[in-house]
């Protein structure tokens, strides 16, 4: 798969064997890099386990909530809670 600027934005066949490693996809609507079809493909085509934001945003996705959504995400996956606290363990999900 091409993206709509003809070259692959991601390296193939490899997004689908990602796994055990968790992603996490952020969107944007107003993307004029990758269209919401290829955006759409990626995560489709991605393995498990990962989790897909879309956003009002253009492509650098300046927007307060992937912003927060992003940061929300890697204290998750580090193991830390809201308040910066490491818990101990890192995410699973």
């Amino acid at each position: 798969m091409a993206g709509s600027t003809g070259f692959p934005p991601f390296p193939e066949p490899f997004i689908g064997q990602a796994a055990p490693a968790r992603l996490f996809f952020q969107f944007g609507k107003r993307d004029e890099i990758i269209s919401p079809d290829d955006a759409r493909e990626y995560a489709v085509r991605a393995s498990e386990p990962k989790r897909v934001g879309w956003y009002d945003a253009e492509h650098d996705l300046n927007d307060a909530r992937a912003r927060e959504d992003r940061a929300e995400w890697l204290r998750e996956q580090l193991g830390f809670d809201a308040a910066g606290n490491y818990r101990g363990r890192v995410a699973t999900r």
